[in-house]
């Protein structure tokens, strides 16, 4: 066989190795991809961001992204979505990575915080244990959210939905986002009374209509779009072979990602970085793919497409 053919193997080889490496479900496959994450922002503040942000601001956003990603996998692991894999967790912190440009401050960080502390107690109330802490927990974090993106407190819905799920006949697990909801209400208004000797504007808070689906036209949303395919048309096969738990888990989370998406399309939200909430609940449905039964080489081609769109939309946010 000619040198240059044997070369050409030995590359796919080795191409093919780097694939495989986010196969394995190890610690060293999270630090990694956080490592990623924070070369990707460091990227951003020296070439983009550098004089607005300052040190304290860089490392507490960085400190913020690695908390995000902790806790996604948090959630991965612990509900037992992907757990034979990283994939899972490498889509989501792929798709943060192409979207980190658009996060203008701190708060866009802390929002998607909170959103992740929300569906970790929403996946985790379809385990049937607890139920009341963590209806209160989930709409405690969602609202706390909302105060900085009002838009928001409309996925107190997925609360509700999650107890007509599990067939909840108590009624005081309904009741219980609403009580949240008006003892944040009555806190903000002492808070605001105590500080600035008035109350609580609560009609800043009401949702604007805006119908702006320009940014589904851009470059920025090819990742997520991406996703949303693998989800659609992988979604009947792996959701048959799933087991009932896990049935469950996946039509919550594609409830999640559509009511997230109806969101941010039809609402007025304060930057397109909000997309990336879409990618709680996207990326655990969409690793469900390379579970499928499916020649090895189309789970290498998709996977390595979902790299280069990640790397392709990061880039382009700065040509």
């Amino acid at each position: 066989m000619p040198i240059s053919v044997n070369v050409y193997i030995a590359k796919i080889k080795i191409y093919f190795m780097l694939t495989k490496f986010f196969r394995q479900s190890k610690p060293i496959v999270l630090f990694f991809l956080i490592l990623l994450s924070w070369v990707a922002y460091l990227v951003q503040v020296l070439s983009y961001n550098k004089e607005s942000l300052g040190l304290k601001n860089s490392i507490i956003n960085t400190g913020l992204i690695t908390l995000i990603i902790f806790l996604q996998n948090f959630i991965i692991r612990k509900n037992k979505i992907n757990q034979q894999n990283s994939f899972g967790i490498s889509l989501f912190t792929l798709g943060l990575i192409s979207l980190i440009p658009l996060f203008e401050d701190t708060t866009s960080w802390l929002v998607l915080l909170f959103i992740g502390l929300f569906f970790r107690r929403l996946i985790s109330m379809l385990n049937e244990t607890l139920l009341k802490k963590k209806t209160f927990e989930a709409s405690a974090w969602l609202i706390i959210a909302s105060f900085f993106e009002p838009n928001f407190i409309l996925l107190l819905l997925l609360i509700w939905l999650a107890n007509l799920i599990l067939s909840v006949n108590q009624f005081a697990n309904y009741l219980i986002p609403i009580i949240t909801l008006g003892g944040a209400i009555i806190l903000a208004n002492a808070v605001t009374i105590i500080l600035y000797g008035e109350y609580f504007k609560l009609q800043e808070y009401v949702a604007t209509i805006s119908l702006d689906l320009s940014w589904y036209f851009t470059p920025n949303f090819l990742y997520i779009l991406v996703l949303l395919i693998i989800c659609i048309v992988s979604f009947p096969g792996f959701l048959q072979k799933a087991q009932v738990l896990k049935k469950i888990q996946l039509n919550l989370l594609l409830i999640s990602v559509l009511s997230v998406s109806a969101i941010v399309s039809f609402l007025e939200v304060g930057t397109p970085a909000f997309y990336a909430i879409c990618l709680f609940p996207l990326s655990p449905i969409a690793a469900e793919f390379f579970q499928l039964r499916l020649k090895k080489w189309i789970h290498e081609l998709v996977w390595i497409l979902l790299i280069s769109l990640s790397l392709f939309t990061y880039i382009n946010q700065y040509i």
